[in-house]
């Protein structure tokens, strides 16, 4: 119990900071029996992490008109690729869905990295060449 509780306060923050809970699913990757598990725990936790992240952002005004115009927009994207997903979900063994798994989680994770290390460290974005990130 006291590890879930550290690794939900990690993704809590990782969620928060940057709306990834790798965490979280990490570990639910590593200890879930199979696949149907692993989606079982994590449709539900982060089912309520974004009834709670709804509820935030819309008290904070980080919901916009906009922002919601957008999410109306790419919805239909987000069916269908939820369907491909599933589909393809039936197909994969179950060995290659968590190693599938675990590489979108290093890739998100180095993602991530190299998106905001201009942020954190503002002087090494140009030393470690990731600068072009950062251009808008």
């Amino acid at each position: 119990p006291v590890i879930l509780a550290i690794i939900g306060f990690g993704s809590g923050i990782l969620c928060g900071m940057f709306g990834v809970g790798a965490f979280l699913t990490a570990y639910l990757n590593r200890t879930t029996a199979n696949s149907s598990q692993f989606r079982a725990n994590f449709c539900f936790v982060f089912f309520m992490e974004n009834i709670a992240r709804f509820c935030l952002y819309m008290y904070s005004g980080v919901l916009t008109l906009e922002s919601l115009k957008f999410a109306v927009t790419i919805f239909p994207g987000v069916i269908a690729g939820l369907a491909v997903g599933i589909a393809a979900s039936k197909k994969i063994p179950e060995k290659h869905a968590k190693k599938v798994v675990s590489v979108m989680l290093i890739l998100t994770g180095l993602s991530l990295t190299l998106q905001n290390i201009g942020v954190l460290f503002p002087n090494t974005a140009d030393m470690v060449g990731v600068s072009f990130v950062f251009t808008k």
